[in-house]
Order: C-alpha cells, then sequence, then structure tokens
C-alpha cells in the first residue's frame, strides 16, 4: 500500500501538491486506525506549558528540526520533563518506528 501512495504525483493525478499531501495523510491515518495505532502528534500543535516554555529555548533551526517530534510526543503523552528517561525514550521510538516510515 505504501508504494502507490507515496508514488502519487500531482501532475498525473491532476491535484494540487497540497491534495496530495493531504491524501497521504488520510490514507496514513486510516491505516493507524485499523491497526490500533496512535498517530504521531503533528506539527503545529500546542505544546503543554511546561514543555512551550523548554521548547521556546530551544536555539537553532536544525536542533529544533531534530527534537520536534520528541517535544510533541511528550507533549501529548503527557510526560513532563522531569519524568524524561530512557524507557521514555525507547517508548517514543517504538512508537515512530510503528507510525512513520522514519
Amino acid at each position: 500500500m505504501r508504494q502507490p501512495v507515496l508514488s502519487l504525483h500531482p501532475a498525473t493525478v491532476g491535484w494540487t501538491v497540497k491534495t496530495v499531501s493531504n491524501h497521504r495523510t488520510n490514507v496514513r491515518r486510516a491505516l493507524g486506525w485499523f491497526q490500533r495505532i496512535a498517530p504521531m502528534p503533528l506539527p503545529g500543535m500546542s505544546l503543554v506549558p511546561a514543555w512551550a516554555c523548554l521548547w521556546a529555548a530551544v536555539p537553532g533551526l536544525e536542533t529544533r528540526k531534530r527534537l520536534s517530534a520528541f517535544v510533541r510526543f511528550l507533549s501529548l503523552d503527557a510526560v513532563s520533563p522531569a519524568e524524561v528517561d530512557e524507557p521514555v525514550l525507547d517508548r517514543f521510538m517504538r512508537h515512530r518506528a510503528e507510525v512513520t516510515r522514519l
């Protein structure tokens, strides 16, 4: 299922880039629902106050890009900054492997 969805090109189906992106997201979410996998937190989602405060202090675009999915996951999963440890990181990595192709 992955390859046909990823190989969709806007020009071949007469859609805009945004429409193709939306359909890819919808397919991913639907498959996750059938597999009973919780979705990855979306970019732009609101962080809980503790994480929003820390996130505001993270310098550099490259660092922010590398940490954003992890911070969103922690915020959505209600993990406080003081509770982050190796098992939490392992849980994030398992979740990421189940939900994304990264």
